[in-house]
């Protein structure tokens, strides 16, 4: 899943917060940024002025039943 283009990422970070169980980031290159981590946030928020990077990223849940809190601000499903 990745991220819609309009996603306020405070808000996003806000919905991350409510999730039970890590919310992931992860780069094309393989890099891996746990959500629920304050300086993963930080660095998600600095992507905002790498918008490419930041819409080639992929969002995983670690329990499905989060999504709930985030269908808002994700598009597609590769069923991760």
């Amino acid at each position: 899943m990745h991220l819609r283009s309009n996603t306020v990422i405070p808000e996003f970070l806000s919905a991350v917060r409510h999730c039970s169980a890590d919310v992931y980031f992860e780069t094309e290159e393989g890099d891996c940024l746990n959500l629920k981590s304050v300086l993963s946030q930080y660095i998600l928020c600095t992507l905002v002025s790498e918008p490419a990077l930041l819409a080639s990223g992929s969002i995983r849940l670690s329990n499905r039943s989060d999504m709930e809190y985030l269908t808002d601000y994700l598009e597609g499903n590769d069923d991760n």
